[in-house]
């Protein structure tokens, strides 16, 4: 996974972009035998790609139980919209997997939703 290092302010930061997070999370989930894909819901511009409905996340699939999962990638500064917070909620009340993937510090990070900002 490469970093983009910038100089900013007269500081150094290295940000993820939010590829290499997805890349992150699917590789993640993949050595726990999740069976996960990357949904492109976002085109060029900003336009909804496929007509997906607001708040479907970046990367969905199902464990090894058959357990739904759904992840949502968050580069740095990025935040979580209200659509997105409401399908990863149903998703963990209703007994699915729902993940965050993210930049910490210098870290990625991949958890459940419901520990996300804690």
């Amino acid at each position: 996974m490469k970093r983009i290092t910038q100089y900013i302010k007269g500081k150094i930061t290295t940000e993820y972009s939010a590829s290499d997070l997805t890349g992150y999370a699917l590789e993640m989930l993949r050595l726990k035998n999740y069976r996960v894909r990357r949904v492109n819901n976002v085109g060029a511009y900003k336009k909804r790609a496929n007509q997906v409905e607001p708040g479907w996340p970046d990367i969905q699939g199902y464990d090894p139980h058959g357990v739904v999962v759904l992840v949502e990638v968050k580069k740095k500064g990025d935040i979580l919209s209200s659509a997105q917070i409401a399908r990863l909620t149903d998703c963990h009340e209703c007994g699915g997997i729902a993940m965050v993937c993210f930049q910490k510090g210098n870290n990625a990070e991949l958890i459940e939703f419901v520990n996300y900002g804690k």
